[in-house]
């Protein structure tokens, strides 16, 4: 199989990635499974400067992409950020299986044609509630959270107004679109599938002071965090879909 490429939008604060490791580890660990060794190729596209180094980057060449979340906020348009969205839309627009995550989330909205800003309710982390949506029920990968509907988030942005055509899966009480479909094979997530409690827990003693600021007690946040087996079928479930994607470019090309 081709393999799955990561954008990489930011990395782990250091105190996290020294003890977790950082975005490529975790989510190798979520899409890895006993039969299937999955093969990713890791782009870091802050370093793309340009529209034409992005481009020389095959969408192509890929069964998948996976946009990762990031320290970064996509409202602040950072030229790389903005030459990484005009990549994803070509992306999308192949039907190269996609999924954004956090940051990789607000990106592909905007990129569609949606808006990006700062949370109303201020800083969010730990393990949250989701609602799915009537389609979230259908969907291939979000019907993953009908029976353990729990998440974990960090993040202080986030999709504001949809692209055309984008299909809600999934809420939260501070999100109406915190789980998107965008278009026939792309999907965007605030909350982080990768994430163990673990990794979860130790974000929020990253971030006392953004907790308090937002109103929260950090030690009631970490002693609410609990494990979500929802995020890893969810990248099971997307590494099924990039397998399908793979056997069918393969078949036209044979």
């Amino acid at each position: 199989m081709k393999p799955i490429l990561m954008l990489k939008t930011g990395s782990a604060p250091a105190a996290i990635a020294a003890s977790h490791g950082d975005f490529e580890q975790w989510f190798q660990q979520a899409l890895n499974r006993q039969d299937h060794a999955v093969d990713i190729h890791v782009i870091d596209a802050r370093q793309w400067a340009s529209a034409a180094q992005a481009s020389a980057v095959n969408v192509q060449d890929f069964a998948g992409i996976v946009v990762t979340g990031s320290p970064a906020m996509v409202s602040h348009q950072e030229p790389w950020s903005e030459v990484t969205a005009q990549w994803l839309q070509r992306a999308v627009a192949m039907e190269v299986p996609t999924l954004g995550v956090c940051y990789g989330h607000q990106l592909l909205a905007y990129a569609l044609g949606g808006s990006v800003g700062p949370n109303p309710y201020g800083y969010h982390v730990g393990t949250t509630t989701i609602e799915l949506a009537q389609a979230g029920h259908q969907d291939a990968l979000l019907k993953a959270f009908a029976q353990t509907p729990h998440a974990q988030v960090t993040h202080m942005e986030r999709v504001l107004s949809l692209p055309e055509g984008a299909e809600v899966l999934a809420t939260t009480a501070a999100d109406p679109h915190h789980a998107v479909r965008f278009g026939s094979c792309a999907w965007g997530t605030q909350f982080h599938p990768e994430f163990s409690a673990a990794i979860t827990q130790s974000y929020v003693d990253e971030r006392h002071a953004e907790i308090r600021a937002s109103g929260l007690d950090p030690q009631q946040v970490r002693a609410q965090v609990t494990e979500t087996p929802a995020g890893v079928a969810l990248m099971q479930a997307f590494l099924q879909q990039c397998l399908q994607h793979a056997q069918v470019t393969a078949s036209v090309t044979a």
